[in-house]
């Protein structure tokens, strides 16, 4: 089922419980929400293999998994699970009940809730099945219960694996018994990796036996995180105050300047560049020196040696881009230009098709006073490479910042969210003369010379 619909879908009664394989493409989780109208739970996959991506699932009510009930095998991409309720006297799983099994990736769990005696499990429920979470935010769920526990995530006998995650804000409230404000694990297995957990501040951020993956940040001690698997516990990691709109299908968890978690996974450990090639967002990993951890990786300026061995060039995009494949290249014969820093090839990726954007590319001299070239297909047909004079660009000092659009002149491909840049500045060459137009020169200069001394020498006669 392809979605194309826009807006909220608003439940005026249960939906068919989902017993067969089904797959469920929405057109993006800010783009359309299914709302349970805080009546009804708005999926129960009872058996088969489901699939769903691109909506939010919010306002779902029942005693157990008020947005999602999940027996089946289901798997969730870039959805948001928010503001769903689980109320009653024993009960669990306020934005998802798993007891089959489960894969989320590239989604935001947050604010759903448990509201009962005994509650389980605010933002998930693994009841003896298999779930999987990996670039992902689980935030702002809560457990409010005589005796509760997992604000975030509660792992019951299950398996639970967490990857490249964000944990943040969750809590458990209880009279009697509150712990494992994040994530807590009642004999299952438990393995965390290159995850933060940070400011579940009631019932503290795990409980329960944990299997530490490596490169995780705990900002407590109730995670057992060791340094020896190079994970950092009692660490801040300087995360944004909540979940905001940092480009993407989903809302995010950014990471500010200067946090412990910016560039701490090598490349080619635990799956940095390689299984785990992209953000929540979708951008590229690593962006620095190696993958950030959690669910967010920071944009970052890329510097690259100049083809010419002149210096390095740095390529800074501005907000909602980031840059992949930058490279120096030689220059092609550009008649009439000299290139002194060669030229510089990137691909610039945006979060939507059609937009703009402006990346600063910074070189080791001063360009004042240069043309800026590039060399590549021109649109509408895209074909035959050829050089131009790129107009939409300031250049002031060592700086030539270009103003790119998805699609337009300056970008080597067509609308694709992908901006193709290849180009630098140019100096016009000055002209050399050939060997006829030297001995036309040497022959007029020696033709006035001769005319001089003709002059004089008859001035004396």
């Amino acid at each position: 089922i392809n979605i194309t619909a826009t807006g909220t879908i608003t439940l005026q009664s249960a939906l068919p419980t989902i017993s067969q394989d089904l797959t469920i493409n929405g057109p993006g989780a800010s783009s359309l929400m299914i709302d349970g109208a805080g009546s009804y739970q708005v999926f129960n996959i009872a058996s088969g293999t489901v699939s769903i991506s691109g909506l939010t699932i919010s306002n779902g009510s029942a005693e157990v998994g008020g947005g999602i009930y999940n027996s089946g095998s289901l798997t969730l991409t870039n959805c948001t699970i928010s503001g769903n309720l689980a109320s009653g006297d024993f009960i669990g799983g306020g934005g998802i009940f798993n007891g089959g099994s489960l894969t989320v990736t590239n989604c935001t769990i947050s604010g759903n809730s448990v509201s009962a005696y005994y509650g389980i499990g605010g933002g998930i429920l693994n009841y003896s099945g298999t779930l999987t979470v990996t670039n992902s935010t689980i935030s702002g769920n809560s457990v409010s219960a005589y005796i509760g526990n997992g604000g975030g995530i509660l792992n019951y006998g299950g398996t639970l694996t967490v990857t490249n995650c964000t944990i943040f804000g969750n809590s458990v409230s209880g009279e009697y018994a509150a712990s494992g404000g994040g994530i807590y694990n009642y004999n299952g297995t438990f393995t965390v990796t290159n995850s933060i957990l940070s400011a579940n501040n009631t019932g503290g951020n795990c409980d329960g036996s944990i299997t530490d993956g490596g490169y995780n940040i705990d900002d407590g001690t109730t995670c057992n995180f060791s340094n020896s698997n190079n994970s950092m516990p009692s660490t801040d990691p300087l995360l944004d105050t909540g979940l905001k709109n940092n480009g993407g299908p989903t809302q995010t968890i950014a990471l500010l300047t200067g946090s412990p978690a910016i560039d701490a996974i090598p490349q080619g450990t635990n799956g940095c560049g390689t299984s785990i090639a992209t953000d929540q967002r979708g951008v590229n990993r690593p962006q620095g020196t190696g993958c950030d951890i959690g669910a967010y990786e920071v944009i970052q300026p890329v510097t690259v040696a100049s083809a010419t061995g002149k210096g390095n060039i740095t390529l800074t995009p501005m907000a909602g881009c980031w840059l992949t494949d930058v490279q120096a290249v030689d220059t092609p014969d550009d008649p009439g230009f000299s290139h002194p820093y060669g030229l510089v090839k990137f691909d610039l990726h945006c979060f939507s098709f059609g937009v703009s954007n402006d990346v600063a590319i910074t070189f080791p001299g001063d360009i004042s006073g240069m043309t800026y070239r590039k060399y590549g297909p021109t649109p509408p047909d895209f074909n035959n490479p050829q050089w131009y004079t790129f107009t939409n660009v300031a250049i002031s000092g060592n700086t030539a910042t270009l103003h790119l659009q998805d699609g337009a002149l300056g970008d080597d491909t067509a609308v694709d969210g992908v901006i193709v840049d290849q180009g630098g500045p140019g100096q016009q060459a000055t002209s050399v003369p050939t060997m006829n137009e030297w001995g036309m020169i040497i022959f007029i200069i020696l033709a006035g010379l001769g005319a001089v001394y003709y002059l004089r020498r008859q001035g004396k006669a």
